[in-house]
C-alpha cells in the first residue's frame, strides 16, 4: 500500500513539473514578443525623434529667413514709410511663427528623450523577464531529474520486491523437495541478496537454518 502510495506522490509530481515546464516556455515565448514590441517601438521612438530634428532645423532656418526678411524690411523703410510699417508688421508675425514653431520642436524633442528612455527602461525589463524564464527553465529540468531519480528508486524497489519474492519461492520449493541441503543453499541465497543490493533487509527475513 505504501509502494503504490509512493508511486502515486511520483507520477503526480511528475505531471506537476511538466505542467510547470509548459508554463515557463509560454512565458519565455511571451517575453520574446514583449522585447520584439518593445524593438519596434524604440524605432519608432528613434524615426520621431529624427523627425523632431529635422522639424527643428527647419525651424531654425525659418527662423533665419524671417530674420532676413526683416533686415529687408528696415532697409525697405527708408525707401517707403507704409511699405516698411506692413513689412515690419509682417516680420514680427513671421518672428512670432518662428519661436513657437521652435517652442514646439523643443517641445517634440523632450517628448521624444522621455520615449527612448521609456524604450530603453522596457528593454531592461524584457532582459529580466528573459533571465527569470532561463531560471524557471532551469528549475524546471532540475524537478525532472529529481523525478527521474525517484522514478529509478522505484523500479529498484520493484526489482528488490520481485527478487524477495523469488528468493521465498525458491526456499519454499527447497523446504519440500531437499532439506539435507537447506543450510547451504540458504547461506548461498543469502551472500547473493547481500552483494547484490548491498543490505540485509531480506537476509533478516530468511528463517534460520
Amino acid at each position: 500500500m505504501l509502494f503504490c502510495y509512493y508511486l502515486c506522490c511520483s507520477v503526480v509530481y511528475l505531471c506537476c513539473s511538466v505542467f510547470y515546464l509548459c508554463c515557463s516556455v509560454v512565458y519565455l515565448c511571451c517575453s520574446v514578443v514583449y522585447l520584439c514590441c518593445s524593438v519596434v517601438y524604440l524605432c519608432c521612438s528613434v524615426v520621431y525623434f529624427c523627425c523632431s530634428v529635422v522639424y527643428l532645423c527647419c525651424s531654425v532656418v525659418y527662423l533665419c529667413c524671417s530674420v532676413v526678411y526683416l533686415c529687408c524690411s528696415v532697409v525697405n523703410l527708408c525707401c517707403s514709410v507704409v511699405n516698411c510699417v506692413v513689412l515690419l508688421f509682417i516680420s514680427v508675425v513671421l518672428l512670432f511663427t518662428s519661436v513657437v514653431l521652435l517652442f514646439i520642436s523643443v517641445v517634440l524633442l523632450f517628448i521624444s528623450v522621455v520615449l527612448l528612455f521609456i524604450c530603453v527602461v522596457l528593454l531592461l525589463i524584457c532582459v529580466v523577464l528573459l533571465f527569470i524564464c532561463v531560471v524557471l527553465l532551469f528549475t524546471c529540468v532540475v524537478l525532472l531529474l529529481y523525478v527521474l531519480f525517484h522514478v529509478l528508486f522505484l523500479c529498484k524497489c520493484v526489482l528488490y520486491y520481485c527478487h524477495r519474492v523469488t528468493t521465498q519461492s525458491q526456499l519454499t520449493n527447497i523446504s519440500y523437495h531437499n532439506n539435507s541441503n537447506k543450510t547451504k543453499i540458504i547461506k548461498r541465497l543469502k551472500e547473493r541478496t547481500s552483494s547484490c543490493f548491498g543490505h540485509r533487509l531480506l537476509i533478516n527475513k530468511l528463517p534460520a537454518a
